[in-house]
């Protein structure tokens, strides 16, 4: 079935409202499948015991809120499912990067307790952006 003019320029105008998510979203992407050697040097912010889950967190808040922005430019009176479809598909996305970790990858595995911190850092950036207004406010000024 050939691709359409209308259906490429659809295409097109959705890749250009979200281009911020689609790329922090490779970059997620790209982080959890790179190959990590263990550092040469020494370093105190290393030895911190999970201080991957606080980056798992930070990168999966930074996603649904970069989604849910991206959303709201054009339309600032979202309904709840769209809300609710949102953060369950970041979760859902950081789920399939720890499927990915553990069975797609030779160098990375999956741990339940990172897929707790996605769904943790979706949680919070869902909760700020819908109930606190300065929050939301910042982020719309910043990202529009």
């Amino acid at each position: 079935m050939k691709p359409t003019k209308t259906r490429l320029i659809n295409l097109w105008y959705g890749f250009k409202q979200y281009w911020k998510t689609l790329s922090w979203a490779l970059v997620i992407f790209w982080l959890s499948t790179l190959s990590v050697e263990k550092p040469r040097v020494s370093s105190w912010l290393i030895y911190i015991p999970h201080v991957d889950k606080l980056v798992h967190f930070f990168m999966y808040f930074v996603l649904v809120t970069l989604a849910l922005s991206d959303y709201l430019k054009t339309k600032p009176l979202a309904v709840r499912q769209a809300w609710v479809l949102t953060a369950l598909s970041c979760v859902v996305y950081g789920i399939l990067m720890e499927l990915v970790q553990s069975f797609l990858t030779s160098h990375r595995t999956g741990d339940i307790l990172d897929a707790i911190s996605n769904a943790l850092g979706v949680l919070v950036g869902v909760l700020l952006l819908r109930y606190v207004g300065l929050y939301r406010k910042i982020v719309m000024k910043i990202l529009i």
